[in-house]
C-alpha cells in the first residue's frame, strides 16, 4: 500500500498546476459604450450587467443619496415600458414633478403638508396608467433570476442571469430602459428607500462602520453613506434626479458586461443594434463620445483630496453593543497597482485559514475579535484594522497595543517564510477559483469594470503573486502602517437616530398589475431557439463506488481547473447531540497530535489547502480542498486531526468569550430577534436559538467531553463526494488508508425537528424599544406532500414571492409602501415527511405594523386570482427549469442527495412536463389542501410601543415573550 500511495504523490505531483484561462475581450460601440464580453459555455446561460460608472461620491452636496435613489427608480420603466397610456400619464407626472420642487423648497410644516397631500391625490390619478414592476415582468419572462442592482460610492449597476437563447430580448430590453426612464411609483419608492434607511439603522455594526468611514474621508464625498442623509431623503425633488440621470447615464459612460454561452464575434452586430443604438434622451443636449482609453471613466476623481491626518487622529463615540474599534490607514485607490499588495498584505494580518498575525491574537485570547481589510475604493482608499477588546474589561488603548504588536511583527518582517509562501498559496487557490464559476467570474469582471483596471494585467495577477516576494511586503507594509491614522472608538451605547416615520398619505392603488405594454408584448413574440435542458445521467455523468459496507463514493472528474473538493457527510447532526455544534467549534481550533492548532492550519494553507467543519439537523460536513497535486498530503493531515485531535483547553476561554460578545450583540439586533421568535413559533423549545448549551453550562464544559460530542460523527455511516483529477480508484485507495470508516457505519435513526402544533391562529409579539422596523414573519402549519404535487409547490412559490415580479412583492412593496423586503413560500423537506409549512416575512417601519400584518395575512390565506401574473410565474419557471443547469463541482452531490431521495434519474424532466402542463386550478388546489383555512401565526419582533397591540387580538390571543424565551445565552 505505501508503494502504491507513493506512486501517486509522485503522479499526483507531475501535474503541475492548471486553470482554463479566463478571456475578457473589450470593444467600444459606435457610441462609446464600453463592452465586456467573457464567453463561458459550460451552460446555457448569461450573466449580464450594465455598469454605469457613477456613484454616491458624484451626488450633489445638497442632495446626497440621489445615485441610490436612481437605482431604485430605474426599475419604474420608460415612456413604452410600464404605461397603458403615456400621453395621459405624462401631464400628471410633471405635475408631480412640479409640486416635489414645490415641497423640496417649503420649510413650513402645514404647507409641506398641504403639498404632501396634492402628491398624494396626483399620484393616485397618475398611478392609473402604471403598470408596476413591468421592468421586473419582462425580465422574469424570459427566465431571468437574480434581477437586482447595486449602487457604491463609484459605480452603480444593473444585472440579472437569463438563459442564452433570450439574449436578443435582454440586450433590447436593457437598451430601452436605458434610453428615457419614466420615474413613476415614486411615492412607493420614496418609503422603500425609507424602509432600508430603518433597516440600517437597526444594525449596529453597520452604524458604527459607516461613522468611521465619515471620519476618515473627512470633506471627501466618500464620507457621505451611500443611502444619504436622511434630511435629503426625506427632502426629495424628481427633477433633481433627471438632472443627475442626464448628466451621468451617458453610453460612454457605461460598461455592457456579459459572461456565459455566446459567440463575442457572432453577437456583435446584436449588441451595435441593440446597445449600440442607445442615446441618452433625457440629455438637455447632445454630448459627443470622448475616445479615452478603454474603462477610463468620464466621472473619475470628481472629490476634494483626501486630508492627510496629522499624526493619530482619535474619534471616541458610544454606539453598538459592545466596545469595538477601527484603525484606518490612508491607501491608494483600487485602481492603483500597488491595491494588489494590499490585498496581500491584509493575508498575512488576517486570512480563512486563521494564521495571520492578527489572528494569533485572538487565538492566544489577547483580543476578542480582530481583522484586516483593505478598503479600497476608486479614488483613494483605507487599510482597516477592526477589533473587539476582550469583554473583561480590556481597554481600547491596551486592544489597540495588542494590534500594534502584529503591525510592527509585518513592518520589521518578523514573520516566517512559512506564513508567507502559506498566504500566497491561498491567494493562488482563490485566483483559480474565481475563474471556476460562470457567477464567479461575472463578478470578477464586475471588480475589473469597476475599478477601471486593465483586463488582461488583472487576469495575470498569478504571475504576479509567483513573484511576490517577502521583502516586497514588508517594503509596503513600512509604507502604509506610518504613525498617521484614524482611530476610531465605540463604547457601549446606541446612536440617537431619528426615525423615518410614515408619510402621512394614503396607499397608491392601480388597476394594471396585469396588464402589458405593447414593448412587453414585442418583445415576448420575438422568436428564440428553443434550449435542450440538461438531464444529469446517474451513471454516466457521476460514478458511484463503494468504499466499504457504509461508505458510497459520487465522483466527478475535474475537466477545468486543478483544485480538488472532497465532502465527507457524516449520518450525525445537532439533533443526535445539541452539543455538537459546540463541539464543531471546539474541533477547528485543534490541530492533531503532530502540530497543535495554529500550525496545522498552516501546513494546510502551505499547500494551498482548507478544511471546513459544518453541522446541520441530521448531518455533519467535512469539506476538504486544494490542489490535486497535494491531494495525498492533505487528506493525510485532515484524518489526523478528525481521528486524533490536540486538546488545546485554551480555546474554552474563548469560545465562551465569543458566545458573551454573541450575547450581547444579539439583545440589540433586530433581525436575531425577528428570526429567534419565528423559530419559536415554529418548533418552541426544539429553536435552534433554544436548544444549545448556554454560557454558564460552556464555563463547566472540558476540551474532553467536547471531543468527546464529535466522536461519534466519525463512527457514523457517510457519504463521500470527490471532484478532482485523481483517478477513481486511487480516490477509493486514498479514502481507505486515511480514514477509518467504521464498516458497520452507525447508520443512526434520523431525527426531525418537530413543528409546533397551532389549533388556533395566534400571535407572538417581543418588543424592543430600540428597533426602527419591525422583523414580521408568518406560519401556517402544513401537510406532508405527496411527491407528485412537488411541481405546484414550485409554481406557488413562483407566483407568491419567485422574484420581484412576484405577487407579494408587488403587492407589498410597489403598490402600498409596506416595506423594503417581502416574501413567502412553502417549505417541504422531502427527506422526512414531515408536515410542510407556509413562511412569510415582512420587514417595515413600526408605524405600518398593523398594516402590514393585515395585508400579508390576506394574501397568504386567500390565494390571489391573477390570471396574467399566473402565466407570467408559469412561463419563468419553465424557462428557469429549461436553463438550470448542475455544474461539474456540484453534480456528485446533487446525485448523492437524488439518491437519498429515492429517485433513479435526474426529476428535472418531470418537473419541467408537469410545470407546462399546470394551470392556475392546479395551484389553487394545491394552496387550498396546504395553506388556505389552516391556522396563522403572526410573530413580531419590534417596539411594541408604536403600534396597535389591541388590534392583533382579531387574529388571535397575543402572546407576550422576551429575549430569555426565545434565546439561550
Amino acid at each position: 500500500m505505501k508503494r502504491y500511495l507513493l506512486l501517486l504523490v509522485l503522479c499526483l505531483a507531475t501535474m503541475g498546476l492548471f486553470a482554463q484561462p479566463m478571456k475578457v475581450s473589450t470593444y467600444k460601440l459606435n457610441n462609446g459604450m464600453q463592452v465586456m464580453l467573457c464567453e463561458d459555455h459550460q451552460q446555457p446561460s448569461i450573466y449580464g450587467a450594465v455598469l454605469v460608472h457613477v456613484g454616491s461620491k458624484n451626488d450633489p452636496a445638497d442632495n446626497t443619496g440621489m445615485a441610490h435613489y436612481l437605482e431604485h427608480l430605474m426599475f419604474k420603466g420608460t415612456d413604452r415600458i410600464g404605461t397603458t397610456d403615456w400621453e395621459a400619464e405624462k401631464p400628471l407626472l410633471d405635475e408631480i414633478d412640479r409640486l416635489y420642487d414645490a415641497l423640496h423648497k417649503e420649510e413650513n410644516p402645514s404647507l409641506r403638508q398641504e403639498i404632501l397631500k396634492k402628491i398624494n391625490d396626483m399620484s393616485a390619478r397618475a398611478a392609473q396608467y402604471a403598470i408596476p414592476n413591468e421592468v421586473d415582468v419582462i425580465l422574469s419572462k424570459m427566465g431571468g433570476t437574480g434581477v437586482n442592482a447595486f449602487t457604491s460610492n463609484d459605480v452603480t449597476c444593473y444585472h440579472n442571469k437569463f438563459p442564452s437563447n433570450q439574449l436578443e430580448k435582454w440586450l433590447t430590453m436593457y437598451a430601452e430602459r436605458f434610453r428615457k426612464p419614466v420615474f413613476r411609483l415614486f411615492q412607493s419608492e420614496l418609503e422603500a428607500v425609507y424602509e432600508e434607511f430603518n433597516m440600517y439603522a437597526d444594525q449596529p455594526t453597520s452604524v458604527f462602520f459607516e461613522d468611521a468611514i465619515a471620519a476618515a474621508y473627512g470633506e471627501h464625498p466618500y464620507a457621505r453613506p451611500v443611502i444619504g442623509y436622511q434630511e435629503h431623503l426625506k427632502n426629495p425633488q424628481t427633477t433633481a434626479m433627471k438632472s443627475f440621470f442626464a448628466k451621468y447615464y451617458h453610453p460612454y459612460n457605461m460598461t455592457l458586461i456579459l459572461v456565459g454561452d455566446f459567440n463575442s464575434k457572432e453577437i456583435m452586430p446584436l449588441l451595435e443594434h441593440t446597445m449600440g443604438n442607445l442615446r441618452n434622451e433625457s440629455a438637455s443636449e447632445a454630448r459627443p463620445f470622448q475616445n479615452k482609453k478603454f474603462m477610463a471613466a468620464p466621472t473619475k476623481n470628481v472629490g476634494k483630496p483626501v486630508t492627510p491626518f496629522e499624526g493619530v487622529k482619535t474619534v471616541t463615540v458610544a454606539e453598538t453593543p459592545v466596545n469595538m474599534g477601527v484603525l484606518a490607514f490612508q491607501t491608494v485607490g483600487s485602481g492603483d497597482p500597488e491595491a494588489f499588495y494590499l490585498d496581500v498584505l491584509s493575508g498575512l494580518l488576517s486570512n480563512e485559514s486563521n494564521t495571520g498575525l492578527l489572528d494569533e491574537l485572538t487565538r492566544d485570547n489577547k483580543l476578542m475579535e480582530v481583522s484586516a481589510f483593505n478598503y479600497a475604493m476608486l479614488e483613494h482608499g483605507l487599510f482597516t484594522l477592526f477589533y473587539v477588546p476582550k469583554l473583561s474589561g480590556q481597554s481600547h488603548e491596551d486592544a489597540e497595543k495588542q494590534v500594534f504588536t502584529a503591525i510592527d511583527r509585518l513592518r520589521s518582517g518578523e514573520f516566517s517564510k512559512d506564513l508567507f509562501e502559506a498566504v500566497k498559496m491561498e491567494c493562488l487557490r482563490d485566483y483559480y477559483e474565481s475563474m471556476e464559476s460562470l457567477s464567479s467570474k461575472f463578478y470578477t469582471v464586475i471588480e475589473i469594470a469597476s475599478n477601471n483596471f486593465d483586463p488582461k494585467v488583472y487576469l495575470e495577477r498569478e504571475k504576479l503573486l509567483r513573484a511576490l516576494t517577502k521583502e516586497d511586503l514588508v517594503e509596503r507594509a513600512q509604507k502604509v502602517f506610518g504613525k498617521e491614522y484614524l482611530a476610531f472608538r465605540s463604547t457601549v451605547g446606541q446612536k440617537d437616530i431619528k426615525r423615518l416615520e410614515k408619510p402621512s398619505w394614503k396607499p397608491i392603488v392601480t388597476k394594471n398589475a396585469e396588464a402589458s405594454s405593447p414593448f412587453a408584448k414585442e418583445i415576448e413574440a420575438m422568436p428564440v431557439i428553443d434550449l435542450k435542458a440538461q438531464k444529469v445521467d446517474f451513471d454516466l455523468d457521476v460514478q458511484r463506488a463503494s468504499v466499504n459496507p457504509a461508505c458510497k463514493l459520487y465522483y466527478k472528474e475535474n475537466p477545468y481547473n486543478d483544485i480538488f473538493t472532497i465532502q465527507l457527510v457524516f449520518k450525525y447532526g445537532r439533533l443526535h447531540n445539541p452539543l455538537l455544534p459546540t463541539a464543531v467549534d471546539y474541533l477547528s481550533y485543534q490541530g492533531s497530535q503532530k502540530f497543535d492548532g495554529t500550525q496545522f492550519q498552516l501546513e494546510l494553507q502551505k499547500l494551498g489547502a482548507k478544511m471546513d467543519i459544518t453541522t446541520s439537523d441530521r448531518e455533519t460536513y467535512v469539506n476538504i480542498s486544494g490542489f490535486d497535486e497535494s491531494l495525498v498530503q492533505v487528506l493525510e493531515l485532515c484524518s489526523q486531526k478528525l481521528y486524533a485531535p490536540s486538546n488545546e483547553e485554551k480555546y474554552l476561554d474563548l469560545i465562551v468569550e465569543q458566545r458573551l460578545s454573541e450575547a450581547q450583540m444579539n439583545h440589540s439586533d433586530a433581525e436575531t430577534w425577528g428570526t429567534a421568535l419565528y423559530y419559536y413559533a415554529l418548533y418552541g423549545n426544539q429553536s435552534p436559538y433554544l436548544a444549545r448549551p448556554s454560557v454558564k453550562e460552556l464555563k463547566k464544559m472540558s476540551g474532553k467531553k467536547l471531543l468527546e460530542a464529535f466522536a461519534p460523527v466519525m463512527q457514523s455511516a457517510v457519504d463521500v463526494t470527490y471532484v478532482g483529477r485523481a483517478p477513481k480508484e486511487e480516490v477509493i485507495e486514498l479514502l481507505r488508508s486515511n480514514f477509518q470508516f467504521n464498516e458497520k457505519g452507525t447508520d443512526v435513526k434520523m431525527p426531525v425537528r418537530k413543528q409546533v402544533s397551532h389549533p388556533s391562529s395566534q400571535v407572538y409579539l417581543a418588543s424592543n424599544p430600540r428597533f426602527m422596523q419591525s422583523n414580521i414573519y408568518f406560519l401556517i402549519n402544513g401537510a406532508p406532500l405527496d411527491r407528485a404535487v412537488v411541481p405546484q409547490k414550485m409554481l406557488y412559490n413562483e407566483y407568491m414571492g419567485g422574484s420581484m415580479a412576484g405577487v407579494i412583492f408587488q403587492d407589498i412593496r410597489e403598490l402600498r409602501s409596506l416595506g423594503y423586503s417581502a416574501y413567502g413560500a412553502y417549505e417541504y423537506d422531502e427527506r422526512t415527511n414531515e408536515p410542510g409549512y407556509t413562511i412569510g416575512y415582512l420587514g417595515t417601519q413600526a408605524d405600518k405594523t398593523n398594516e402590514g400584518v393585515e395585508a400579508m395575512s390576506e394574501l397568504l390565506l386567500t390565494f390571489p386570482q391573477r390570471p396574467e401574473k399566473f402565466e407570467m410565474a408559469k412561463t419563468a419557471a419553465i424557462r428557469q427549469q429549461e436553463a438550470s443547469y448542475v455544474s461539474f463541482r456540484w453534480m456528485p452531490d446533487r446525485v448523492r442527495i437524488w439518491e437519498e431521495l429515492g429517485y433513479s434519474e435526474d426529476p428535472s424532466p418531470k418537473v419541467l412536463a408537469a410545470l407546462k402542463k399546470m394551470t392556475m386550478d392546479d395551484v389553487q388546489k394545491f394552496h387550498q389542501l396546504n395553506i388556505g383555512n389552516r391556522p396563522l401565526v403572526v410573530t413580531i419582533a419590534g417596539d411594541a410601543r408604536r403600534f396597535d397591540t389591541k388590534a392583533l387580538k382579531e387574529i388571535g390571543k397575543v402572546v407576550k415573550v422576551k429575549y430569555q424565551d426565545i434565546i439561550t445565552d
